[in-house]
């Protein structure tokens, strides 16, 4: 009776292969960035995040794992991906988590250049309320870093205020 619930055997389909060279460049890659996903939740995370096909949930999933890399002190992946990041919003929101890390960790002046950076992008950016979400942000991680109320943060809310008006 149990036989009936078997499952069916997988075929297994073989790469035509020519030579050694050829199998290396092939599987090595492949090898390497499955065990490099195996030992690192976010790496997996981000193999995941590359097979989204839906064009709306993809930017805002990979700026959540950019902000995984950077929290996890992976800052130089953690920007290698917000630079890949399509819609200005979600990418701003990438710069200033990475921005939010290095504050937690006392860089204060890559902080504030990360932060410099979202600002470059949020300024892309079309609707008034997305803009001002993003600048929000912004100038919290900006009165963490230090800053003084009537520096950058100040004149961040000055411009969140026009945006909005």
């Amino acid at each position: 009776m149990w036989n009936q619930y078997k499952r069916p055997r997988r075929q297994v389909t073989l790469m035509p292969i020519k030579s050694m060279t050829e199998f290396k460049k092939t599987i090595f890659p492949q090898a390497g960035v499955k065990a490099e996903a195996e030992e690192d939740p976010i790496a997996c995370a981000f193999l995941v995040a590359k097979t989204i096909e839906n064009v709306y949930r993809k930017p805002g999933t990979l700026a959540k794992i950019a902000g995984g890399y950077a929290e996890a002190g992976q800052y130089d992946k953690a920007l290698e991906l917000a630079k890949t990041i399509k819609g200005a919003g979600w990418k701003a929101r990438a710069l200033t988590e990475i921005a939010s890390a290095y504050t937690k960790t006392g860089q204060k002046k890559k902080a504030l250049e990360m932060l410099s950076r979202s600002l470059e992008v949020v300024k892309t950016i079309k609707y008034a309320a997305w803009k001002a979400e993003a600048l929000t942000e912004i100038a919290s991680v900006y009165t963490k870093t230090g800053q003084k109320v009537n520096d950058k943060a100040k004149k961040i809310l000055h411009e969140i205020i026009r945006d909005v008006e």
